[in-house]
């Protein structure tokens, strides 16, 4: 046989085996049979199942899945995707925001799904490599991944199943022909059979993409029956109950009927015999349709989790109190628990701290410390930021202790041209000053950041010989909205030298949060009755305003007003986060250094001699 005649043979084969009689088997009954991977076993999980039969009912306008994270949705849109190809030959699109996700889904996920399921490789499936965003098989079946924020990610694909992912992440912008969802979602028209999809968990009140498809849909949400009463309830992270002494082991749920506790035990009971019940009250049943022009939205809570949890905690009740209490001692409080209400609740987060405190309140707050006398006993290290203008550099000396707690410990301005190396030399001379504390001797800034936007030059030429004495080294900020608050530094300069990157809105709104903690509270910051911490220094700390994009906090000067104090406040705090400090052992290593000393000052104590009574 030629190889022209033995390549025919393979098509032909290949052909009856598309042409072969295929059961079409339902959803939930295929990945039973077919996903053999026991911990792929589909109805593992049992508010997957309802979610199962109506991700391939054609009648739905769309399925939108708001739920929390780790409630298995990737893996329940990743095996109806594989039921599609080998049950449907469907022509597939699954969106993400960016294409770099959509990479690392294609290979993370569906990789290793199609590689765990051999009757794949009846359709044709073979093995792919990195960086692949489409495939196709024997079937006529073909799946293409995109990026819904990439130039034109949509456009040439025509679809039978249409399944968005984090939708809640997609951005839109001015030059955009409408919303790329609904422009994704339009890749069907003129198919018979569509399906669409979205899944994401939401971002905040009033702007979340999911929570705008959850509230025109029937709004489904998991329903459990109370062990102890049997009144019916969605059970919330706010019923949660931990004892007074603050101990997560023995955390439980409080029945908001009958006020009885339930332990995790019950509460996995619960969850397990659960039931999807929408907005009017009633249980959805098998097949039935929404009686909302067939759009059905389900949301789901992080308590309704019925698999493993972390082995650190006494159970998942505990791990979810624990994460709870951390918020509170987090170094950005609004920020912990706006990821929590969004991660877990899978609800959107109504931003609070948008409110400021005024000058005259913030004065109020100041305490009675003079740091250029003695630091607080509470202060384990020192930090320093600077910030470079034409005519003067300021700068803001900042003590740290545990909790997160900060302490202004002065602001200096060191007036003279910056270009004139006459300033500079009274910059070297500040750098040498010391701070006196009460117990550990003398301090001095382990790390000072100073901006390198203006004057870079002069600025680059002063660090490059300071950075080993000083712990002096240059940064810039970026504005960027995902920028990180401090990023690994980067080498150069001649000589080349450590110069880091600073994500200035992270750092604002540390700095923030911080503002707004009551003095003694974690993270709170405290500040001297001293005449340079006065209502301008206040006013310039919170000279900016605090809005949102995309779910993320962002800052914005529009009145240009004076925010020296914050930017150098900002790099301070920088400062710290560079040197990441273990102030427990910090202080272990302090008080380890204050022994010998207190020996030695023993020794050199004169011995008092007793007296001999005189007797008579």
């Amino acid at each position: 046989m030629t190889s022209a005649e033995s390549l025919k043979e393979q098509i032909a084969n290949r052909f009856q085996i598309r042409l072969r009689d295929v059961p079409r088997l339902g959803f939930p009954t295929w990945a039973e049979k077919f996903l053999e991977n026991e911990n792929q076993r589909f109805r593992f999980r049992p508010y997957q199942l309802q979610i199962a039969r109506d991700l391939f009912n054609p009648r739905m306008q769309f399925v939108a899945l708001r739920m929390f994270s780790g409630a298995g949705k990737t893996f329940l849109n990743t095996a109806a995707i594989c039921y599609a190809i080998h049950q449907l030959g469907a022509s597939i699109g699954k969106a993400f925001p960016g294409e770099k996700e959509a990479k690392k889904w294609m290979r993370r996920k569906l990789k290793p799904f199609l590689d765990q399921t051999p009757i794949m490789g009846r359709i044709g499936y073979q093995k792919f490599g990195d960086g692949v965003l489409e495939k196709r098989f024997l079937n006529g079946a073909e799946i293409e991944a995109s990026g819904l924020n990439s130039p034109g990610g949509t456009r040439t694909l025509e679809l039978d199943v249409m399944d968005a992912d984090e939708i809640d992440a997609i951005q839109q912008d001015m030059s955009d022909e409408g919303d790329k969802l609904r422009q994704f979602w339009k890749r069907g028209r003129g198919r018979k059979h569509q399906y669409h999809w979205a899944a994401s968990y939401p971002s905040l009140v009033g702007r979340s993409k999911i929570d705008s498809l959850y509230d025109i849909s029937d709004r489904c949400r998991w329903v459990v029956e109370c062990a102890h009463c049997g009144e019916p309830f969605e059970m919330h992270t706010n019923q949660i109950r931990v004892p007074k002494s603050g101990d997560t082991k023995k955390a439980e749920i409080e029945c908001p009927t009958c006020s009885r506790l339930i332990n995790d035990k019950q509460r996995i009971a619960m969850a397990m015999a659960g039931r999807w019940r929408d907005k009017w009250g009633h249980y959805v049943a098998d097949g039935e349709l929404p009686g909302f022009d067939g759009c059905r939205g389900f949301h789901l809570g992080c308590l309704a989790h019925v698999g493993a949890h972390n082995e650190a905690h006494a159970s998942y009740l505990a791990e979810v109190a624990s994460e709870m209490q951390s918020i509170e001692t987090a170094s950005n409080k609004e920020k912990a628990r706006h990821v929590f209400v969004n991660t877990m609740d899978a609800e959107s987060y109504a931003p609070t701290s948008s409110v400021k405190l005024t000058a005259n309140e913030l004065l109020d707050r100041r305490e009675d410390y003079d740091p250029r006398t003695v630091l607080p006993e509470a202060v384990l290290m020192l930090t320093a930021g600077g910030d470079v203008q034409g005519d003067r550099v300021e700068f803001e000396v900042v003590g740290h202790g545990e909790n997160g707690e900060t302490w202004g410990c002065g602001y200096y301005v060191i007036h003279g041209h910056t270009d004139r190396p006459s300033t500079w030399t009274r910059v070297d001379e500040f750098l040498k000053n010391t701070w006196n504390h009460p117990l550990y001797g003398s301090f001095r800034p382990q790390m000072t950041l100073i901006d390198s936007r203006y004057r870079q030059a002069e600025v680059l030429r002063f660090t490059a010989t300071r950075g080993a004495r000083y712990g002096l080294h240059p940064c810039y900020g970026s504005a960027s909205a995902n920028k990180p608050a401090v990023s690994a530094a980067k080498r150069a300069g001649k000589p080349k030298q450590a110069i880091y990157e600073l994500g200035t809105n992270e750092l604002k709104d540390h700095v923030y949060q911080a503002i707004l903690g009551a003095p003694g509270e974690a993270n709170s910051m405290h500040y001297p009755k001293l005449d340079e911490y006065d209502a301008r220094y206040f006013s310039q700390l919170q000279a900016e305003e605090r809005e949102w994009s995309d779910g993320i906090a962002v800052f914005r000067n529009p009145q240009q007003l004076r925010n020296e104090a914050l930017d150098v406040r900002c790099y301070a705090v920088a400062a710290r986060m560079v040197l990441n400090p273990n102030f427990k052992k910090l202080r272990a290593n302090l008080e380890a250094k204050l022994q010998p000393k207190l020996a030695r000052s023993a020794k050199t104590l004169p011995i008092p001699q007793a007296r001999r009574k005189r007797w008579i």
